[in-house]
């Protein structure tokens, strides 16, 4: 299949009530471990029958997440700081929610309040908040979680065959601090890379034939040490009896990075045409035809329908040149909730992308023809939101992605489709 409709990561908390709600309960001990389990197992099986409702063919597994892809992964790499170790076993809840911001006292939970929990800050430039991972010159990793494993085996036992996300060693590393000033994160590369290696060959056993690899350190200013260390990274961990590589960035353009991006011996490339669309045309210059190309062509973090015609326009001429696959710009996790919502806007929102991403692969595949009504109906609401905010003097611009800046909203349109509850 030379054209296909993928997403890189789904909103889970709306359709079983609010996963952050959830954790608070659990934390002040109204809830049980099960319980909480339970509501992550239900709200995973829910996101991947509606991606594959939505006719999307390649669906995230490992997206799902209580408190963020950072403190998964810190957890996962069994990068706990020591003041943490008395809340809970590896990769217990106890443990988890104690670092994703402590227990409170005297509301249940007969586990120690930790002091002061990791520092915060923004992920990239989305409006969403991380927690910092710590590292420490003598830090030792292992594979304290089999978190990666258990969602793709629970997609698979319900007929799902998932592309496990995980986030990328070198982006881990890049944005954890160490408490040491002396000691740089990433200089503790080679005692990471086997322990990917490690989760790597326990999905290809699982079966997993992909997996997608967020290393979202791509769209900065990369150091030369950034960018050396993800040439050893790639070269360790591609190949080898591993699934094949998607290699994903997201919130901006590959740019000085783009040489060594496409010298790494990954099977796919993820890129965010919707933040920079003109680095599609310097990926083909590059001449890895080889590459899968995955290509975010819908915007992932914005409420407003994508111009589809105007993006087929562009990705017409690639058809039968190489391989592709159809995306948002990066996790629907991102999308917005507009105010006035109800509850479940950003499903709704996410599912409005995923439409669009399989209206464009269904033309590219079998022409325009096939969705000529959704077509028109998207051009006259871009036309409309464009006229909302004033821009009546210009056409509408065929850049990738563009969408109109306005705050008007249309509920009517068939594009802003509701959906009912999964349970």
């Amino acid at each position: 299949m030379t054209i296909a409709a993928a997403c890189l990561g789904f909103p889970h908390e709306a359709q079983h009530g609010d996963v952050a709600a959830a954790v608070e309960d659990y934390r002040a001990g109204r809830i049980s471990a099960a319980d909480l389990i339970d509501l992550g197992r239900r709200a995973r099986a829910a996101a991947w029958q509606r991606q594959r409702q939505a006719g999307i063919e390649v669906i995230p597994c490992n997206d799902f997440s209580f408190a963020g892809q950072l403190l998964d992964t810190s957890i996962m790499l069994g990068a706990v700081p020591e003041r943490f170790r008395a809340a809970g076993e590896p990769g217990s809840l106890d443990l988890y929610v104690a670092m994703a911001g402590g227990f409170l006292e005297g509301e249940g939970a007969a586990l120690p309040t930790v002091e002061r929990g990791p520092g915060r800050a923004r992920w990239f430039d989305s409006d969403h908040q991380r927690i910092v991972p710590e590292v420490s010159a003598d830090q030792h990793f292992s594979l304290s979680t089999s978190n990666v494993l258990d969602a793709f085996n629970q997609a698979k036992a319900l007929g799902y065959h998932c592309r496990p996300v995980i986030l990328g060693p070198v982006t881990f590393l890049h944005l954890a601090r160490s408490r040491e000033p002396d000691v740089e994160p990433l200089s503790l590369l080679h005692r990471l890379l086997p322990v990917y290696a490690e989760l790597l060959l326990q999905l290809k056993l699982a079966g997993a034939d992909w997996v997608q690899i967020d290393e979202p350190v791509l769209v900065l200013d990369s150091s030369p040490a950034v960018r050396a260390a993800l040439r050893t990274t790639y070269w360790a961990l591609a190949g080898r009896g591993a699934p094949k590589i998607m290699l994903a960035s997201y919130f901006g353009a590959i740019g000085d990075n783009l040489d060594a991006a496409l010298g790494l011996p990954v099977a796919g490339l993820h890129l965010d045409l919707v933040a920079a669309p003109g680095q599609l045309a310097q990926v083909m210059r590059g001449g890895r035809l080889d590459l899968v190309l995955s290509l975010g062509v819908v915007d992932g973090r914005d409420g407003e329908p994508a111009h589809l015609s105007a993006i087929l326009d562009q990705l017409e001429p690639l058809v039968g040149k190489v391989t592709v696959q159809i995306a948002p710009s990066c996790s629907l996790a991102h999308a917005p909730v507009e105010e006035g919502l109800p509850a479940g806007a950003r499903l709704v929102a996410a599912m409005q992308r995923l439409d669009e991403v399989a209206t464009l692969r269904t033309a590219l595949r079998s022409g325009r023809g096939r969705v000529q009504d959704y077509l028109q109906a998207n051009a006259a609401v871009v036309a409309a939101r464009r006229a909302a905010s004033g821009v009546t003097d210009q056409p509408i611009s065929n850049q990738i992605g563009e969408s109109a800046n306005s705050d008007a909203t249309s509920r009517s349109s068939p594009l802003w489709k509701r959906i009912a509850p999964v349970d």
